[in-house]
């Protein structure tokens, strides 16, 4: 049996390029191994990679524009109250810019911890749509929030995938003033059913 590359190799911290290269070298050399095909149980675990890595590279393969994360968020219909807006994004990662409201104060004069939450939530959900794309569906399981400072003022929320499984997606998330002073730090976690 010809060792494979894909067969050493975790492809959740490789980058595209590279992911795509490799894939297309172990279909081809899995292909001239097994006489055209990939069913062969001597070589299983590179058909196993081999149809992993195509499947990576179709998730990656799709990229999301801004466009398409602005008609999410418009969409959502919870976003209404909230006016949340995009401010910019990149693979795995979004920042949101959120408008100051009198609605948002809470006692004290200061923005209410739901909104901070509330920015967190969508700032990560559209931090993993740049990854998955926005047909596939994802939900919140657990979200940890600390407080760092008060706000009187808009803010931006930057959310930012840290692991991308094929079932559990997880990454943090920050508030900050235009300014950069630290609000919030939120963890989060979601899952892709």
């Amino acid at each position: 049996m010809i060792p494979l590359v894909s067969d050493r190799l975790d492809f959740q911290n490789i980058g595209p390029q590279l992911l795509f290269t490799i894939s297309v070298f172990s279909i081809v050399a899995t292909i001239l191994v097994e006489g055209g095909t990939l069913g062969s149980a001597a070589h299983a675990p590179s058909a196993f990679f081999a149809k992993r890595a195509m499947k990576q590279c179709v998730e990656m393969a799709s990229p999301v524009t801004r466009s398409d994360l602005e008609q999410l968020l418009s969409k959502a219909v919870f976003n209404q109250g909230y006016g949340l807006s995009l401010h910019s994004h990149g693979d795995g990662e979004c920042t949101l810019a959120v408008p100051f409201r009198p609605e948002f104060l809470r006692p004290g004069g200061i923005v209410g911890g739901p909104i901070f939450m509330a920015a967190a939530d969508v700032a990560m959900w559209l931090a993993i749509a740049t990854r998955i794309g926005t047909e596939e569906d994802c939900v919140t399981v657990e979200m940890k929030t600390n407080f760092l400072s008060a706000a009187r003022e808009e803010f931006r929320c930057t959310a930012r995938v840290l692991k991308l499984g094929k079932r559990i997606v997880y990454g943090t998330a920050e508030c900050a003033t235009r300014e950069g002073k630290l609000l919030t730090h939120h963890t989060l976690t979601y899952i892709r059913p």
